[in-house]
């Protein structure tokens, strides 16, 4: 296992017991993603230590080349990883299910632009497959929703945007298919809750990163990396103004876990604390890769970034007040991992 993966999981189990998933089964969608392929890391890692945790992981495509690395060298037939299109997955002959993460979606606005309809699906129709599920097996429900729902707020004066912020959007943006499916995806959970009371949770995630975005991802870090390491210069599409709350990969992990295990409220906010513009990200990673970043004269005008919000600025302070965790990695570290991680993974797959 790599050696910066393994030191941010020996930090999660620093910060929040895990014990309540000892010999249990969890059913995990998105298992090829930046948050599920940590889980299935974490879930190696825990069983490894004895606690005997079954996982199921879906995804639509074979597990990625580093997780077949990892579960190769130490098999654990305890987890299965299932490449399958989730929209016609029936989820046939399961065994008795405890938790159930949602954590597919199609997040990158280039792949959501090219799928529309997918992307609705997996945040509606798949997500009531799993709530049946879940009521079947009297199952805990973690769905990742987005902070993308709350869209750009008409006010400065609302950031840093709270859970009780209902959002200004609109249904025919360019972005609609995601943020949209999302919003109604929480309406669903909602009903689910009420009426066939599952206990389900919703977390609007913002702006994750680290270990597990590598090259070819097609957001923006993944864009950025990959231009680092092949084209040795990073080139914008614009001049990078847009500011995002950034947050690294196992500050997301600890806060998901304890909202799915310890979580007292419905709705929660997860989110770093780190602002950042996207120039200011580009320039952190030339910086430890040793490449220059340059700004174009002429702004590009695509569709996966027009109507994209310039500043959002997540409150978190219900989910740190709850889990009393303040210990956050720094923006400039967590980038540095996150390079060491995709050299180190370039290095693998080569």
């Amino acid at each position: 296992m790599n050696k910066i993966i393994e030191n941010d999981l020996k930090k999660i189990l620093t910060y929040i017991k895990l014990n309540k998933l000892k010999n249990k089964t969890i059913l995990l969608t998105g298992s090829n993603g930046l948050i599920g392929s940590f889980l299935v890391q974490l879930v190696f890692y825990l069983n490894k230590i004895g606690y005997n945790i079954k996982l199921l992981g879906y995804s639509k495509n074979s597990a990625k080349y580093y997780l077949k690395y990892v579960l190769s060298d130490n098999s654990d037939n305890n987890i299965k990883l299932f490449a399958s299109d989730l929209v016609y997955e029936k989820f046939k002959n399961l065994p008795k299910i405890d938790y159930i993460i949602h954590a597919a979606t199609y997040a990158q606005p280039r792949k959501f632009l090219e799928d529309k309809l997918t992307t609705i699906a997996l945040n509606t129709l798949v997500l009531k497959k799993l709530l049946d599920i879940a009521k079947i097996n009297s199952s805990s429900v973690l769905f990742l929703s987005s902070s993308e729902i709350y869209g750009q707020p008409p006010s400065n004066d609302i950031n840093p945007i709270s859970e009780s912020y209902n959002g200004s959007c609109s249904t025919i943006s360019t972005r609609a298919p995601y943020i949209e499916s999302k919003r109604l995806g929480e309406t669903i959970c909602d009903i689910y809750r009420k009426e066939e009371k599952v206990d389900v949770k919703i977390v609007r995630v913002s702006s994750i990163y680290g270990p597990g975005i590598d090259i070819r991802d097609k957001r923006v870090l993944g864009e950025f990396i990959n231009k680092a390491l092949n084209k040795k210069v990073i080139d914008l599409l614009d001049e990078g103004k847009q500011i995002r709350t950034w947050c690294y990969i196992s500050d997301t992990i600890i806060m998901l876990l304890y909202i799915l295990l310890y979580g007292k409220d419905f709705i929660y906010n997860v989110a770093g604390k780190s602002d950042i513009s996207i120039l200011g990200l580009a320039q952190l990673i030339g910086k430890y890769t040793n490449v220059p970043v340059k700004i174009p004269k002429k702004k590009k005008e695509l569709d996966y970034i027009k109507d994209a919000p310039i500043h959002i600025q997540i409150d978190i302070s219900k989910i740190v007040n709850e889990s009393m965790y303040y210990n956050f990695v720094p923006i400039e570290e967590g980038i540095k991992r996150f390079v060491e991680w995709n050299e180190a993974v370039l290095n693998l797959k080569n």
